[in-house]
């Protein structure tokens, strides 16, 4: 295989795995916004604490999704995901934890674990 095929071949794979997170952030946000709008949400004190729960762990899901989406579309324009990028999309996440959730407790919840995954990402791509 040649280099042009070579870097033909990475550029379709990363184009998958972009798209590929894109279903799965726009499918943990879907069921979020799915799971906050129905009567059960309100209704039932016990399944409150596990739908809470279940939106925490989706929307860092999507944090984690959207984060490799940005950082592999990035890549493939041969520039690097730095910083601001992970910051700026901490910020959008903490706001949209805050208007799903409204609980300052359960968006701390959210940003701690979207900051595990970041530290993870970060000892992760070291070499």
């Amino acid at each position: 295989m040649n280099r042009v095929d070579s870097a033909d071949y990475e550029r379709k794979l990363m184009v998958r795995t972009v798209v590929l997170c894109l279903l799965i952030a726009i499918a943990s946000m879907l069921i979020v916004l799915y799971l906050r709008l129905t009567p059960i949400w309100e209704t039932r004190f016990e399944a409150g604490y596990v739908l809470m729960a279940i939106s925490i762990l989706l929307l860092s899901i999507f944090y984690a999704a959207l984060l490799v989406a940005v950082g592999n579309r990035r890549e493939m324009g041969r520039s690097v995901s730095g910083w601001f990028d992970v910051s700026a999309l901490m910020v959008l996440e903490g706001l949209i934890a805050y208007i799903i959730l409204q609980g300052l407790l359960s968006t701390s919840f959210v940003i701690l674990i979207c900051c595990a995954f970041v530290v993870y990402l970060h000892f992760a791509q070291r070499d």
